[in-house]
């Protein structure tokens, strides 16, 4: 079984698989390295990658890119500021995470953007199966190390929509590729300094809690804090 490996990105995708002792990038059936990460939704059909980038000038309300930008990101993300500048029409759904608007099938329907990279990442699986004349389901897809365990998710749920498995960091990759191991050394004050955002997170929703019980602080007497970050003085100072 060979070895497959994604790499999508906000404008377009490649696929490679490890054979005969080397990587190769897989050629789209428009025989190009590159396949754009693009979903067009129409009347009768999808066209995904570059079908989808073919049919984009006549349909650009209904064609959707840009993808990874939203994947596990808020609405109100300072990121996302900017969707207003895009062709096709996001709007904030009831939990406050970004939804996609299309017409397809004759009707206007909604996508969440898990939805729409799992189809870009099903159109991946397929050039790779009609390469390897094989099934493919366990493969690589590659994580940027910014994003968060939110992110990470939904890509992982986004992989499992496409009936894929499995998925790592661009940085643990590089490290498996060169077979580092690296270790380092940092002073309390400076992680506590440099965790400051990630900390106030945490506080938010503390305080949400507090409120839906309609406790207060005072009236609390202990409070058992379980997982890896019980662990972190910061968090317990909270």
């Amino acid at each position: 079984m060979s070895v497959v490996g994604f790499d999508v990105g906000n404008e377009s995708c490649v696929v490679a698989v490890a054979r005969q002792r080397g990587i190769d990038v897989v050629l789209n059936d428009e025989s190009k390295r590159e396949t754009p990460a693009i979903v067009c939704f129409g009347d009768k059909q999808r066209f995904l990658g570059t079908a989808g980038a073919a049919t984009s000038m006549m349909n650009p309300k209904n064609t959707i890119s840009q993808v990874k930008r939203l994947i596990g990101r808020q609405f109100s993300d300072p990121e996302l500021q900017d969707l207003k500048s895009l062709p096709f029409l996001v709007t904030e759904g009831p939990d406050g995470y970004p939804l996609i608007h299309a017409r397809y099938l004759g009707e206007t329907r909604t996508f969440t953007p898990t939805q729409i990279l799992g189809m870009v990442l099903s159109d991946l699986k397929s050039i790779a199966e009609k390469n390897l004349n094989a099934a493919v389901v366990d493969c690589c897809i590659g994580i940027p190390v910014y994003f968060t365990d939110l992110q990470r998710r939904a890509v992982i749920d986004a992989a499992t929509i496409a009936g894929l498995h499995r998925f790592v960091s661009f940085t643990r990759l590089q490290l498996l590729l060169w077979l580092m191991d690296v270790r380092g050394h940092i002073k309390r004050d400076e992680f506590e300094q440099i965790s400051v955002p990630i900390l106030e997170r945490v506080k938010k929703p503390l305080e949400k809690a507090l409120v839906e019980a309609g406790l207060t602080i005072e009236s609390i007497h202990s409070v058992e804090v379980v997982g890896s970050g019980s662990r972190v003085p910061a968090i317990i100072k909270i």
